[in-house]
């Protein structure tokens, strides 16, 4: 993996693979937001995105990565 230096511990790979899997996740919520959605993919990725960014946590990394998030 390029974008992790040979120094990483096993544990640093694991939570930058979980870091990308929130952050896609977000993006995959966003995208089912998008005006040319039906209205009920539109609610379950309202929903989704409630759920992501109810925990300080994952607020926190959604602020790391520009995601703002007004609530």
């Amino acid at each position: 993996m390029p974008w992790i230096s040979s120094t990483s511990s096993l544990m640093e790979a694991q939570e930058f693979g979980e870091m990308v899997e929130h952050v896609d996740e977000v993006d995959f919520t966003l995208d089912g937001l998008k005006s040319g959605q039906p209205v009920r993919i539109r609610r379950a990725s309202l929903l989704s995105l409630l759920s992501i960014s109810a925990t300080a946590p994952q607020r926190r990394l959604l602020r790391t990565h520009g995601y703002k998030l007004v609530l």
